[in-house]
């Protein structure tokens, strides 16, 4: 390493500590039961409570907040200022924050508002304790992960869901905490689908839910608990492209729920024919 490289290194090392330092001395200058709040960051003990610290942190200051005497304002609900920086609206008719939400808007910096410093510098210092506590931790597990992706490919069916993606196991894509239907559940799904005129293909370990008609492609995906998801393509339908979900023409879907059992058949045409009518306009 050159001495120009070394003494940038160090410049930049220097630098992120002396941030650190001056974070750490901010929360110094507030009260015990306010620090002691501010550091319980130290006690998350997984990447889940970490995400769940914000919002428990920004309810326990709020609880601090000293409720201002009623100036006119009581119709519209009670408001105090911030307990960590003291400040309020910026507005010259309203004094304070409204409890809670203007408060917990101020302290997590949600919409328009600006946000507390102080609850930022504690929320920065946070955010490098648990990238050094779960960073390596979360790079392992997902490669593991991966790891454990591949090899499912190779045993697993494969759902086509879309003419421009890849093929997907049947827990891929479907949304974040939700659950994929059972083997039992997926013969009744595919059976639903059969009822409504899907072609099912099944090529080596490969499934496809079809309706291809004259201009148009109907794909089906049957793999999420408690519905069944249809995409309307129009043709020529779309190549792939690099995996990409930013896709203007995956808009154009709906859903029938499973527990709808009355004349599934009309339900099923009327949104699509809503759907082709929409898609025709663009």
């Amino acid at each position: 390493m050159s001495w120009f490289v070394y003494k940038r290194v160090e410049t930049i090392e220097s630098l992120k500590h002396d941030l650190s330092t001056v974070r750490w001395t901010v929360l110094s200058l507030m009260p015990e039961d306010v620090q002691r709040i501010l550091g319980s960051y130290y006690d998350c003990g997984s990447e889940e409570e970490a995400l769940m610290w914000e919002n428990i942190t920004a309810e326990k200051i709020i609880a601090l907040a000293e409720i201002l005497q009623s100036r006119g304002w009581a119709f519209f609900g009670e408001r105090a200022y911030c307990p960590l920086c003291k400040n309020g609206s910026n507005s010259p008719f309203e004094e304070g924050f409204a409890v809670p939400e203007g408060l917990r808007r101020h302290l997590v910096g949600w919409g328009n508002t600006h946000q507390c410093g102080i609850f930022k510098v504690a929320l920065d210092l946070a955010r490098d304790y648990w990238y050094d506590k779960f960073h390596e931790k979360a790079v392992d597990a997902e490669k593991e992960k991966s790891e454990r992706t591949l090899s499912r490919r190779k045993t697993e069916t494969l759902y086509c869901v879309a003419p421009d993606l890849d093929p997907e196991l049947i827990d891929e894509g479907i949304g974040y905490g939700v659950q994929a239907r059972n083997e039992t559940e997926m013969v009744w799904a595919e059976q639903r689908l059969a009822d409504l005129g899907f072609s099912i293909i099944f090529e080596a370990n490969f499934k496809t839910y079809l309706s291809d008609q004259a201009d148009f492609v109907v794909y089906a995906d049957p793999r999420k608990k408690g519905e069944i998801k249809f995409t309307v393509y129009k043709k020529p339908l779309p190549k792939k492209g690099r995996g990409s979900r930013s896709r203007p023409w995956a808009w154009n879907s709906f859903e029938l729920r499973d527990n709808w059992k009355h004349d599934l058949s009309g339900k099923y045409r009327a949104r699509l024919e809503a759907m082709l009518d929409r898609i025709q306009t663009v």
